[in-house]
């Protein structure tokens, strides 16, 4: 179980990190070069802050402590998105307390990482849940 827990953790981190990296480089070149009205104060911001939250939330979702309780795992990925979306809600909060004239393209393009990442972090839900099928598969077949 820790062995396939880990290979899964590695592959969603790799994954995810060049990921983040390919989406935060084209939007804000995008941004820049493309869509300059839309240029944001505090983008740079934005892919950093949802890159730590999805290190975390893959972190959570690959440790191996009992994680063959299907309930169990459901539980901790919706804990994990109702902890996400209440400190988006803050950070979008604290950006318009101290900067209101951009406020909405930031909200904009806050969201649209938001979204985007939460099809990765639903993507990794579903490979963790692979792997435990699949750990629970080999199991029943080594008893029988």
């Amino acid at each position: 179980m820790l062995l396939r827990m880990k290979t899964i953790r590695t592959k969603l981190f790799l994954i995810f990190s060049v990921s983040s990296v390919v989406l935060a480089l084209t939007l804000e070149y995008l941004m820049r070069n493309v869509l300059t009205q839309y240029a944001v104060k505090g983008y740079y911001l934005i892919p950093i802050l949802f890159f730590f939250l999805g290190l975390f939330v893959i972190a959570v979702l690959t440790r191996s402590k009992k994680k063959l309780e299907d309930k169990r795992l459901v539980n901790e990925y919706m804990l994990l998105k109702t902890v996400k979306l209440f400190f988006a809600l803050f950070v979008i909060l604290i950006y318009r307390l101290n900067n209101k004239e951009d406020f909405k393209i930031f909200a904009l393009v806050f969201a649209l990482f938001f979204l985007l990442f939460l099809l990765f972090e639903t993507y990794a839900y579903f490979q963790v849940e692979k792997g435990i099928k699949r750990l629970k598969e080999n199991k029943t077949s080594l008893e029988d």
